[in-house]
Parts: C-alpha cells; structure tokens; sequence
C-alpha cells in the first residue's frame, strides 16, 4: 500500500526541500505533494483536489495566523474534510492547529523542522506518514550544527583553529556573518561570492553562520557565537565584520550594546534583499519599504556602518527564490572594508584627514556655519586633539579666529574675496585628470553633468585649465571648504534638488580628495553639507548616484546635532556617514552688543522721558541720532 503525504507551504525553504526529496529520494511505499502558495496561479480547487487525495497534511504558513482569503479557504476545507493535518506559523511558535496528531506528536514535528534540511525534512515525511500506518523506514533527527565557520568546499568547523588548518590566508582576517538556515539550504552563492571577492582582494575571510538570538539545544546569540568560535580572541583575530543578516542585533537579544562596544570591531551591513536587482535600479528611493526596514533601519539601531546591496532575490522554475549574488556591490562592500581596515592597521602619523566645512551660501561670513556648534573652536581643538594622539598636525593657529583669518586667505568659495594670491597657493586639479574621470562615467551621469554645466571642466573656479582646491593643509589635515552644488538664481531650492546634479568643479574636489590627496578618512563637520542630498537613490544607492561618485569607499565621520535625526540618516544612509552625536549647546538670550546696545538704551530712555511728560527727550533724540550713525543704519531714517 502506497501512502501519500501532502505539503502546503508558503515558506520557500521548505518547498525547496520537498523539492529535492523529490528528486533524491525513491520510496515505492510512499508519495510526496507539493503545494507551493507563493507560486502564481495557485487556485483553491486545485489544492482542494490535492487534499482529497492524500493521508496527512502538513501545512506550514509563513505569516503568524490566517491572513490571506486562500489560507483561509485551504483550512476551512481540512477542517470540513476532515483529514489529519498539521498547521504550522513560522511567525507564531505556540500557535499550532491540528486535527488527527497527538501532542507529542506535534514534539516530534517541531524537532524536524527546528533543525532543518533535506534529511531531515525526509524524515519528516515518513513520521507523518507512520502515524497513518505507515510501516516503512523512519530517519531520526539529524542535529545540525547551530553555528559554525563554513569552509569554501562545504565543511563545517566547530572552531577558528580547526579552520586555520585548512584555510590558512594571509591578510587582515575578515568574518562574514550569515544565517544558519541559508546554509541548511545550501543556498550560499552570495556568501560564497563574498568570500571570492575578499580573497581576490587581499583579504582572509571567514564565512560564520549562525543566528542572533540564543535558543535551547546549543544555539548562542550572535555575540557569543564569535567569541565560541574565536576562543574568545575575537577583537585580536577579527579586523572586520560584513553582516548580511537582516534585523537589529540588540532587538534580538543577539549583543548588548556594551557587548557591541566591547567587540571593538568595525560591522558592515551587506544588504541582502528581498528587493529584486530590476526593481532596485529603476526605483529612485533604491530599496521598497519592507527592505528599508528589516535590512536598513533596525541595523542602524546598533550602529552598523551601512555598506552596498551584496545580494538580490530573484526566482527560477529550478530553485525557486534564491539571494543572487551581485557582484558590483560585492566589490564595493570589499573596498569599503578594505579602507576601514587599512585606517586601523595605519601609523597615526601618515594618516591623511579631509576635514570639510559646509558653506552655504558660499561667502566666507558662513564657512562653518553648522547648526548647534561652534564650528571654528572645534576645528581647533580637533587638530591640537590630533596632534596630541600622534597625528601629523603642523602650524596649529592659537585661536579660533586665527584659524578663519588663514582660511580666508586661501582660497574659498567666495568668488569676490579670491584673491590672486589665493588662488596661486592653491592646488589644482589638471583638466586632463578631471576628464579621464569623467570619461569613465556612464552615460546618463555624463549627458546631465554636460546639460547642467557644460563640457569638462566647466568655468566655476577654473584657472588656466586647472579646477581650483579650496582649502588649506595643516600637515596631514587638509582643512577644505566644501564647494557648493551649484549656482543659480534660487540657491534654497538648488541645495536639496532631487534633480540637479553638481558642478564639474564639486565632483572635481572630491576627486582630488580620493586620488591625489588620498584621503585616508573624511570629516564632515557638523550639522549638515550637501554631499548626503545630492541626486540619487534614497537607499542602497548605486555607483552612479552623486554622493557615492564623492564619498566612494573612504571612511567618512560626521559630527552631528542629536536633535535632527531624520536628517542625520540622510547623511548615514546616502554617504555612508558615522554619526557622531553632538548634544545642543546652552542657550540664553544673545542680547545687543556694543553700539548697538548703546543705541537701544538711549531709545529706552526716550521712551521713559516721553512717557513721564517731562520735556527732555530732544536731548535724548542727539545721542539717538549719534548712535544710529556709529551703527551705520542712517538708511534706515526716514529723511
């Protein structure tokens, strides 16, 4: 007698086991239906047939209840039929329906999906079945590791050590964090394109899988996973860790925040979406909504440094939905862990900084003009900071003023204070340089930049075919002054247009930063430049959106006013921007001040006189006129 169990299911891993059980397993006393309701065209009748033709159901559900008109056709129709079946929510643990399955049963259900696999998923089926009087073979429970260090080949390493032995790599050592369940399914292109591409670049990667939180049986949250597996040497093994795991970390339970602090270790975020790569690059906000809050949001929670799309989902007839890997973001992701790496392993004294201060608009009464701080003394202090702690800081002025007055020298972008002096001092971008750049752009990016300002190199701070720097170096800190995004008649609207790309001579400066300079690490000082609002995606943004052509793979901290959080992810999540909090300065009425004070008392007092009928305010009315004088706001008498 042939007995046949039944799966529906709209989770895709286990449609994909059944699948290769499908294929792998023959078993003349036993059969095997698959209903996959994330597939199309899915319609009750049909999986009604199904039902009617089989022993046992098993019915696992992706949501936590009845949430869709089919789920709940396809429970109300075992329920009538009543065929023994067992509904499972992946999002609701405890919630479990059934008809027919005792509980101990339903025990030994659980412990077959808990660990997970082909196998065991096997295994499975035949338990089912024999509680329908199925005499064959049943497998036991397979336990699968809950975490590990994956080699390239497919072992499995219960330690760094153990792996050493293998896979001993030169270069700073680089973990790569992925879940459990992904390498229960063997799905594992994009971890596998990860550590291809670290290891091409000089890198010694380790891929881990495990999950964030602790569960019974032997499953360690995150934190405790990396210290398990490193022999508690995680910060002396570990330069850096690419996260692709979607969620927070401390939501999870996964680490503390202090554990995090402890760690001491800088964490990217490798996006892995459920964004598929064609809607991602037609979408100008990058990821859809549900990708922007499982994998952007929660993470920035923890404090993770958000780095490039790694993977994408996308479906075949063959595998169904499988994360693709995409190579592109790969290499950005390895470059932007390659800067970070090379910041820590790099002498203090040979660190290069690009300190940059905002300006808008471009005169030189606003360079520094950062909301909430004292721009000018923090600058100062900054670089006496850095020059205390080993950095290459030369000619550090006394004051804050001092520090403007030698900044204003050089060359700005006020263009009626740029002097000839200025401007000889200044370095220079050749035209020729700039354009092998540009050369490299794709097409689009070339036509707008061409559209909105001409041909290479344009005529905005051009000096003999050279774009002008504006800035001034303090030995390895190169103070710059941003350039502005544009000109036009209405500069409020240019600063956040969504569409007008920045000049040739904006994109020349950063340029020069990351190539001839060769920044080490950019500082954006304090709330907030332009860089994080010019054109491009929302999130996830690609090689070709304006702040990624700027800021590319170099580190960049920016101090930032606390109180303005949505405009601060701006500037994390579209420059790949550290936020350092800064608190809001106190505040007190400014008052008046010199002449100007002088002049308010003596219209109080002609108040007063005028008011007490006393006949002396023309006296008053000479110094009024004498002070307004001093204060140079005659055109503001009336004749």
């Amino acid at each position: 007698m042939k007995y046949s169990i039944l799966l529906i299911t709209s989770m895709t891993k286990h449609w994909q086991w059944a699948k290769e059980i499908e294929q792998k397993y023959t078993d003349e006393t036993m059969s095997l239906g698959i209903v996959f309701l994330s597939s199309e065209n899915i319609e009750l009748e049909d999986v009604q047939r199904a039902i009617d033709g089989t022993d046992i159901v098993l019915f696992t559900h992706v949501g936590s209840t009845l949430d869709t008109p089919l789920v709940k056709g396809i429970h109300k129709y075992i329920t009538q039929k009543q065929v023994p079946y067992v509904l499972l929510f992946h999002d609701s643990a405890s919630d479990v329906q059934r008809y027919g399955v005792a509980d101990e049963d339903i025990d030994q259900i659980k412990a077959y999906l808990h660990q997970g696999g082909t196998e065991n998923f096997y295994g499975l089926c035949q338990y089912m079945l024999s509680l329908q009087g199925y005499t064959g073979p049943v497998e036991p429970v397979k336990e699968l590791p809950y975490q590990g260090i994956l080699g390239r080949q497919g072992e499995v390493y219960p330690s760094y050590e153990a792996y050493r032995k293998d896979y001993d790599h030169g270069g700073p050592v680089v973990g790569i964090f992925f879940y459990r369940d992904e390498w229960v399914q063997g799905q594992l292109d994009y971890p596998y394109a990860l550590y291809d591409r670290a290891l091409e670049q000089g890198l010694s990667p380790v891929l881990v899988f495990g999950q964030y939180s602790s569960k019974s049986g032997g499953q360690l949250r995150w934190y405790d996973c990396w210290h398990t597996l490193f022999d508690h040497q995680v910060k002396e093994t570990i330069s850096l860790i690419i996260n692709t795991c979607k969620f927070s970390i401390i939501g999870l339970q996964g680490a503390s925040r202090d554990e995090l602090t402890d760690l001491g270790i800088p964490i990217l975020q490798g996006f892995v979406t459920y964004t598929t790569l064609e809607s991602w690059q037609t979408r100008s906000q990058g990821l859809e909504p549900m990708d922007i809050s499982f994998s952007l949001s929660l993470p920035e929670i923890d404090g993770i440094l958000n780095g490039h799309i790694v993977g994408t989902r996308t479906y075949s007839e063959e595998r169904g939905y499988y994360f693709k890997p995409y190579p592109e973001g790969i290499q950005k992701l390895v470059d932007q862990a390659k800067r970070w790496i090379a910041l820590q392993q790099k002498h203090r004294s040979e660190v290069k900084i690009a300190l940059f201060l905002h300006n808008y608009p471009p005169k030189n009464s606003h360079i520094g003009n950062a909301c909430g701080l004292d721009t000018p003394e923090s600058v100062l202090r900054l670089l006496q900071e850095l020059q205390q702690n080993g950095y290459t800081v030369d000619g550090i002025p006394q004051t804050s003023e001092d520090l403007m007055t030698i900044l204003t020298k050089h060359a700005t972008n006020d263009v009626d204070c740029l002097t000839d002096s200025a401007v000889e001092k200044a370095p220079k971008l050749p035209k020729e340089v700039y354009r092998t750049w540009f050369s490299k752009l794709d097409s689009a990016t070339q036509e707008s930049l061409l559209q909105h300002w001409g041909q290479p190199i344009g005529e905005i701070f051009v000096e003999e075919d050279e774009l002008i720097i504006p800035g001034v170096a303090f030995g390895n800190v190169w103070v710059l002054v941003q350039p502005p995004r544009g000109f036009s008649d209405n500069p409020d609207a240019l600063y956040h247009s969504p569409d007008i790309p920045p000049t040739h001579h904006y994109e020349g400066v950063y340029h020069w930063v990351r190539t001839v300079f060769q920044a080490d690490v950019a500082i954006h000082m304090g709330t907030h430049g332009n860089l994080e609002w010019l054109p491009g995606k929302g999130t996830a943004l690609s090689s070709y959106c304006y702040p990624q052509l700027g800021i590319e793979d170099i580190p960049n901290l920016y101090p930032y006013w606390t109180t303005i959080v949505g405009e601060g992810i701006q500037a994390k999540r579209r420059s790949h921007a550290v936020l350092l909090s800064y608190l809001s300065p106190p505040m007190k009425r400014s008052g008046l001040y010199g002449d100007y004070e002088m002049l308010e008392r003596y219209l109080d007092e002609y108040d007063h006189m005028k008011a007490q009928e006393m006949g002396q305010e023309s006296v008053v009315l000479g110094y009024i006129l004498s002070s307004v004088k001093d204060c140079h706001l005659e055109h503001l008498c009336e004749a």
